[in-house]
């Protein structure tokens, strides 16, 4: 199996590398080698000062020693992969890289030997940016890079690592199918406002506890994050400032750690909660807040075992929320739930959500969730 894990400069990408070949006994293959290259081609200049020419050359040597990983067919993770070559040469050269000779064709086989990874982990720019002394400190050229990156993955089949390096490290084993025991017990409801999550981890609680099962449901506090939170929103529903995500984000984390659920997962119970990170994420996300300032925000909030995303149709869920909570505007706001929607099946498919379709009859949905939290543990 070959691994690549791709992002934006300074995502921490080689740190990942080591960490799964330590804890999976993979082996890693060194594949931004830029650096490299650039001082031994052209010692004593910038990499965002080398000419067209000069760029157009590094870009090619960059392309080979990506193609390291397929000298042999043995398993291995590697730092980068082809695709970056593409962003990064545009930026550094104002697009006149694409002018030189044969560079549609190279575009092509960018494309073609990116796709001979098995799997393609992405990282987001959500710590900050380090000085290597290489890339320049420029943040705006780092999130251009990510955006265009993140605009070619869209033709790949990739998985969004977010957070610590052992908890990204533990979803890339997920992707090689080595699943974490204790992790695998957390299991969180994301959905649209209104889409049956608090009725059906209801559901699920009566039938665990029915059947003997230790399944505990977090329980929401009223902290002073989200008092100050829900306060702000009271003045201005739509405000979407730092200090507002970081209000949310906080208030999510504090209900993370009141809860104590690591110390419950370790003791072996089945933990859920309704509504996590993928929530700041999406909210803000369909307010406007751009995507690297949201990963920032719940950069230390673990991704959970399992996510649950109940996909409902915003204009039921809308309908639902004008009859039962009619003050708050944002969720009978359709063009907004909408965006909503969108976000969280994009992050579905990124994190490897669990999919149901909440328009089935309650007891189906009951099954299926059942199935996802419980499966073999009975």
């Amino acid at each position: 199996m070959k691994i690549s894990i791709t992002g934006t400069h300074s995502t921490g990408k080689t740190t990942l590398a080591e960490s799964i070949s330590n804890k999976y006994k993979i082996p890693y293959v060194r594949g931004d080698k830029s650096i490299q290259i650039c001082e031994s081609q052209f010692p004593n200049k910038s990499i965002n000062k080398l000419t067209t020419k000069e760029q157009w050359r590094v870009q090619q040597l960059i392309f080979k020693s990506f193609d390291e990983v397929f000298k042999d067919s043995k398993d291995c993770v590697t730092d980068g992969f082809h695709l970056t070559c593409i962003p990064y040469g545009i930026k550094y050269t104002n697009g006149k890289i694409t002018q030189m000779p044969g560079y549609g064709n190279f575009i092509q086989k960018v494309l073609e030997h990116s796709k001979k990874f098995d799997r393609v982990l992405y990282l987001p720019p959500e710590i900050r940016l380090v000085d290597n002394n290489f890339r320049p400190l420029d943040q705006k050229l780092r999130i251009d890079i990510d955006k265009q990156i993140y605009s070619l993955l869209r033709d790949f089949d990739f998985r969004t690592l977010s957070g610590t390096v052992e908890a990204r490290t533990r979803k890339a084993g997920e992707e090689i199918g080595i699943r974490d025991s204790i992790w695998d017990n957390y299991i969180v409801f994301e959905g649209l406002p209104r889409s049956g999550k608090t009725t059906q981890i209801r559901r699920l609680k009566d039938r665990a506890d029915s059947e003997g099962i230790d399944l505990f449901i977090t329980k929401r506090n009223n902290n002073n994050y989200m008092r100050e939170f829900e306060q702000r929103k009271k003045i201005n529903p739509y405000d979407h400032s730092k200090e507002m995500v970081k209000l949310h984000s906080e208030a999510i984390k504090y209900d993370f750690r009141i809860n104590n659920i690591e110390e419950r997962l370790v003791d072996g119970q089945i933990v859920v909660s309704n509504r996590q990170k993928f929530t700041t994420l999406t909210l803000f996300g369909a307010l406007g807040v751009p995507r690297h300032e949201l990963y920032e925000a719940v950069y230390d909030l673990p991704d959970p075992g399992k996510t649950i995303y109940l996909d409902a149709n915003p204009v039921i869920c809308v309908a639902r929320s004008i009859q039962t909570e009619p003050r708050k505007i944002l969720k009978y706001n359709l063009k907004l739930q909408e965006k909503v929607r969108s976000l969280y099946k994009e992050y579905a498919r990124t994190h490897r959500f669990q999919i149901i379709p909440a328009n089935l009859n309650e007891q189906d949905v009951g099954n299926k969730i059942y199935k996802i939290v419980v499966g073999n543990k009975k």
